[in-house]
């Protein structure tokens, strides 16, 4: 009985009362504990990038400029990496709004945020989704509330998730992922980049980093149709032929839709015309393949121009169509080998208009994002 006793007293003496929900440590040992985790951190991170001098102090960051999806996959799975300007389609992943270099002078970054602010607040943009230089998948930009005028995305870094080494140089680039028209897509929306916002903390000194970066970046035009390629259609030569209503040029226009009800239709073509000064055209009309009856065009000194094409020649249909240049030739024969060729020349830009107008049945646009000259006919000879 007296070892129980004696058991009981040295159990009550060395008891430690729990520690109730309602409980919280002193305010100077949570900072202790938190201090104490940021010394760990600190200590981790100047392991994976000693110091060849400790009391060197940041002064500046420079970056340089350069010029229905799940979860994404870790790296990049679209091939182009150009950024120019494009007609996006809503609801798909679009090509590269911009990128950036940055290159820490003096000492190892540990970024904490990349954001992206639009020079407009857009409306059809879902996220971004931001990639290194080596199309390694680093997170997705989310919409930024804390920012007015609702044209900042942000992705923010755990510490030490994404760390530059010292005097070595990482590129970053972002995708815009698009809603769908039902989900607030906007077609003939315009959306370029107006700012990358570098944030960090510098690994050895733990000074915060802060770089706004300002460049002239592309600018892009959202769509629910669009063009993927106009050919040509014939051979690359053939004989030339005299007389009248004769085809002198034969274009395939091949699209894609975002949504099954809208359409993609050509409205207007302007045709540059290369030909010998023996040759000369006249009554020229369009006609869509498989259209019953011809569409009556404009022809000048070096062009025709065929505006307001109706549906029936102008629709592209769920793929692709042909869409052909109908001609009288006549030559007066002074011209011993004489030539004949017809160009879709200008592609145009969102801020100019160029020699194919076309809609996607909400919105007319008067550019598409392919090279000078768009295509080349077959040339007559």
């Amino acid at each position: 009985m007296r070892f129980l006793i004696l058991l009981l007293t040295f159990l009550t003496a060395f008891s430690v009362p729990p520690l109730h929900a309602t409980q919280s440590l002193p305010v100077s040992r949570v900072a202790h504990m938190q201090q104490r985790r940021e010394q760990r951190r600190r200590a981790r991170l100047a392991r994976r990038f000693p110091s060849s001098s400790s009391s060197s102090l940041p002064t500046v960051l420079t970056v340089p400029t350069l010029s229905t999806i799940p979860a994404p996959p870790s790296t990049d799975p679209l091939p182009a990496t150009d950024v120019r300007a494009a007609i996006l389609l809503l609801g798909t992943t679009m090509p590269i709004l911009g990128s950036i270099r940055i290159f820490p002078h003096e000492e190892p970054l540990d970024v904490r945020r990349i954001s992206v602010d639009f020079l407009v607040a857009p409306l059809s943009v879902d996220s971004l989704l931001v990639y290194d230089g080596d199309r390694r998948f680093l997170g997705r930009a989310m919409f930024d509330a804390s920012v007015s005028g609702n044209r900042r995305f942000t992705l923010r870094f755990a510490n030490g998730t994404f760390v530059i080494p010292q005097r070595e140089e990482r590129s970053v680039y972002v995708r815009a992922l698009l809603k769908e028209r039902d989900a607030g897509g906007v077609s003939g929306e315009e959306l370029r980049v107006y700012e990358f916002r570098i944030e960090g903390d510098g690994v050895w000194s733990n000074a915060e980093y802060v770089k706004p970066l300002t460049e002239t970046f592309p600018t892009f035009q959202t769509a629910r149709a669009r063009f993927t390629s106009i050919a040509n259609a014939d051979a690359l030569t053939g004989p030339i032929s005299l007389g009248p209503s004769q085809r002198i040029a034969s274009f395939r226009f091949t699209g894609e839709r975002s949504d099954g009800s809208t359409e993609l239709r050509v409205t207007s073509l302007t045709f540059q015309v290369s030909a010998s000064s023996d040759i000369t055209l006249s009554n020229a009309v369009v006609r869509g393949r498989d259209a019953v009856e011809d569409y009556g065009c404009t022809v000048g000194s070096t062009t025709i121009t065929c505006s307001d094409i109706p549906a029936s020649h102008g629709v592209i249909g769920d793929s692709s169509r042909v869409i052909e240049l109908y001609a009288d030739v006549m030559s007066t024969g002074t011209v011993s080998s004489p030539i004949l060729q017809i160009t879709l020349n200008n592609p145009g830009t969102v801020d100019t208009v160029g020699h194919i107008t076309w809609t996607d049945g909400t919105t007319t646009f008067t550019w598409v994002p392919f090279e000078q000259p768009v295509v080349r006919g077959i040339r007559w000879k």
